[in-house]
């Protein structure tokens, strides 16, 4: 799938880097988890957060950051709390609450995108047991369902609603079900046997809704635990090659101590199984693997994580993923409950929530103001800047297990070069690149702990470097994320 492309020896004093052939598909583009939980769950706990916030912090921030995807939640709570009726084959539209609270903040969220032209994955996350689509008792708190008639009703007559009631266009895939690899409960079945039953009846109903070509369809979304590394996607590419348009896998197995080709063995073989069924691999979820439970990861307000989540990204692009979408854009609590009480807070945001909820943290005598961005804000706005939907990835073996690079060209032909760098090397370049001809004015922009803005702007330019006959040198700085743009 790649060619001999660029390779880099720490050792020399000047480290070589060729830029060689291509990958053959083009990046989908960087997304962004983004639950619509802030006005609906939020600001009515009465803890200080105001609407306003909405209009004059999140809004403006995912302009600046302009992630081309945005992964949503949605549950068939929200618009159907109750059976309409005993017939999945007959609606009864009068008890469906597409006015709920819920679904409004669900629009807020949705006009956003669709003046901005980010697409959109709706996630159908699942369902409650004790529900009318789970009627059985399973501890845990969100499930796939067992009456599978019924859950594609619910997702035809909402899809139908978002896409022609209120005629959003930017809702471009659908993924029911989030980690299927774990939600099913069951004590006989396989789980991803049961998934690709739900889905196959999804598949039917849609179609005979006349519903299913106006989004693609990204299944298996599986954790990168559950049954196994590459066990669930498996399955799924073997048996859902006809309902996915696309299939998608979450990862939170990378560290800094995870060399480079650890994490391009893994992304490889989830490319290789989805190419067999002639489809695409998307990162669906990405964080660190410094997890305590689902909510917090230990590396959060570490400056170091932005490095990290650069080189996730740059090797899994170099292996052939399609795009990634980071787990989550903003620090909130998800039920109104967990906030009254301050519980349970979803802790992996580009930036925080109010300075009060952190008064119990060691964080907290650090912070100057609610809302402040994370590190890893400056280093992910960045990526999401420069690597473009439309871009061709030209993989770089750096040679090292740490350093990480790729080039990229864009629609309109435009070069630009991302390199990570963990270590407390600086290292000198020589960037060679025989398919840019002539001369070319590119421009360096820089991750690095001295220089973060102190505001919630992204890293300026830092300095401009000339290209001739493709050749360029460079310094990539210790601990530190570089872009070149042409």
């Amino acid at each position: 799938m790649m060619g001999a492309i660029v390779s880099i020896s720490l050792a020399q004093e000047k480290s070589v880097l060729t830029v060689g052939s291509p990958l053959l598909h083009t990046v989908e583009g960087l997304g962004v988890e983004f639950d619509p939980h802030f006005l609906t769950q939020n600001v009515p706990a009465a803890n200080g957060t105001k609407e306003t916030d909405w209009d004059e912090v999140i809004l403006p921030r995912l302009r600046r950051l302009r992630p081309a995807k945005m992964r949503v939640m949605v549950l068939p709570e929200w618009y159907e709390p109750t059976n309409d009726n005993s017939s999945p084959e007959e609606t009864n539209l009068s008890a469906f609450h597409f006015e709920s609270p819920e679904m409004k903040g669900l629009y807020r969220l949705l006009d956003f995108a669709e003046e901005e032209g980010i697409g959109v994955t709706l996630t159908f996350w699942g369902t409650r047991s004790g529900t009318f689509l789970l009627p059985e008792q399973w501890p845990g708190w969100m499930m796939g369902p067992s009456e599978y008639d019924e859950w594609a009703e619910n997702l035809s007559v909402c899809l139908r609603h978002l896409l022609d009631t209120k005629q959003y266009s930017c809702i471009r895939e659908v993924t029911p079900v989030n980690e299927p690899d774990w939600s099913f409960s069951t004590n006989q079945h396989n789980q991803a046997t049961l998934y690709a039953a739900m889905c196959h009846t999804l598949d039917a109903r849609l179609r005979r809704d006349g519903l299913r070509e106006r989004f693609r369809m990204s299944l298996s979304d599986n954790s990168d635990g559950g049954s196994g590394t590459h066990r669930f996607l498996k399955a799924c590419t073997e048996t859902l090659a006809h309902e996915a348009d696309i299939f998608n896998s979450h990862t939170y197995i990378f560290g800094y101590e995870t060399p480079n080709s650890r994490m391009l063995e893994w992304e490889r073989e989830n490319v290789r199984l989805s190419e067999k069924a002639k489809k695409r691999h998307f990162i669906g979820e990405f964080g660190s693997n410094q997890t305590v439970g689902a909510t917090i990861q230990r590396d959060i307000d570490r400056y170091e994580r932005g490095i990290l989540m650069a080189r996730i990204v740059i090797n899994m692009l170099n292996a052939g993923a399609s795009g990634a979408s980071y787990w989550s854009l903003l620090d909130q609590y998800y039920s109104r409950g967990e906030a009254q009480a301050r519980s349970n807070m979803q802790r992996l945001g580009l930036w925080r929530y109010l300075r009060q909820e952190y008064a119990s943290d060691s964080i907290y005598q650090h912070l100057r103001e609610d809302y402040q961005p994370r590190p890893q804000y400056y280093a992910l706005g960045l990526l999401y800047r420069f690597i473009q939907p439309g871009s061709t990835v030209y993989p770089v073996d750096t040679h090292s297990e740490w350093v990480a690079a790729t080039a990229l060209r864009t629609a309109e032909g435009k070069w630009r070069y991302v390199m990570a760098n963990p270590t407390e090397m600086e290292i000198a370049i020589r960037l060679e690149n025989p398919q840019a001809k002539g001369r070319a004015r590119l421009t360096t922009y820089l991750y690095a702990e001295n220089c973060l803005p102190e505001d919630d702007s992204l890293p300026n330019a830092s300095g401009r470097v000339r290209s001739r006959g493709g050749k360029l040198d460079i310094t990539l700085p210790s601990r530190s994320v570089i872009v070149l743009a042409e």
